[in-house]
């Protein structure tokens, strides 16, 4: 806890608050226990279908999404690197 809230039911109650003002209906929603029954009341998500992704048939192999994702990571550390730069160099300027 960051101090702001003494019990994790305040935390836990106060993200609840968050997400239910906060949430794009269609990405959060709530599910009657009947829905949940047919499924044997299995918390399992993999039923959940997000119609508004494209067909899986589709999509681009796994390892050229890994690729993808790496290639970008990359780019990310290098700017992050830049930016320490950056901040040591303001810093030594400061001495």
């Amino acid at each position: 806890m960051d101090g702001k809230y003494d019990r994790a039911e305040d935390y836990l109650s106060a993200f609840a608050q968050f997400v239910c003002e906060n949430s794009d209906e269609k990405r959060f929603r709530k599910f009657h226990v009947s829905e949940i029954k047919e499924r044997g009341y299995k918390l399992d998500i993999t039923w959940l279908k997000d119609e508004s992704l494209e067909d899986s048939d589709e999509l681009p192999e796994p390892q050229d999404l890994a690729a993808e994702a790496i290639i970008e990571l990359e780019a990310v550390v290098d700017d992050l690197k830049e930016i320490i730069g950056l901040v040591e160099k303001e810093e030594g300027g400061e001495k």
